[in-house]
């Protein structure tokens, strides 16, 4: 079993000046606290394996899906997919590729604990999260760095890339 939790973000000055298309074309810095709430990280994952093959997955908000075969995950994904940086997860830490899941599966839990578009930057950590709790559970490259970069490719996979800005330090 793997745990990740992260915390949320809080832009104080210069938000969105270091994110594309702005920064592309001017040098843009942001001061930002990472931040708990209510004294806890609020958005995280366990990932359990499981003596079953398959994947259920279960979030905050009640959904669950169970996917039987790993390699019916394919992009583009439905905007209203609530799992859809889950299966973006998958993707990009090459999981639906490799047979890592022949004799066993894996139940995922994700939550975020805070309120959902408010600017705290959730969808980019729990891509982080994701990545990370997947990357832990099958031994992979969990340094900060790769997170972080799978995490961006995971954003722009789902069409997200504007709005992620996934900080190193956010991921250890």
């Amino acid at each position: 079993m793997v745990k990740v939790e992260l915390p949320v973000c809080i832009d104080f000055v210069g938000g969105w000046s270091d994110t594309p298309p702005w920064s592309l074309e001017r040098a843009g810095r942001c001061f930002e606290y990472d931040n708990k709430l209510e004294s806890c990280l609020p958005i995280g994952t366990i990932i359990e394996t499981t003596e079953t093959t398959g994947v259920l997955i279960n979030d905050d908000a009640g959904n669950q899906l169970y996917v039987e075969n790993l390699t019916s995950i394919t992009s583009p994904f439905d905007d209203n997919d609530p799992f859809r940086i889950v299966k973006s997860a998958f993707l990009v830490t090459g999981m639906v590729h490799e047979n890592i899941l022949v004799s066993m599966g894996l139940q995922i839990q994700t939550w975020a604990n805070e309120p959902h578009g408010s600017g705290l930057g959730t969808s980019s950590i729990l891509a982080a999260v994701a990545v990370k709790g997947l990357l832990q559970i099958t031994d992979g490259d969990e340094s900060s760095e790769n997170v972080a970069r799978l995490a961006l490719v995971l954003e722009q996979l789902m069409g997200t890339e504007v709005a992620g800005r996934i900080k190193l330090e956010a991921c250890r």
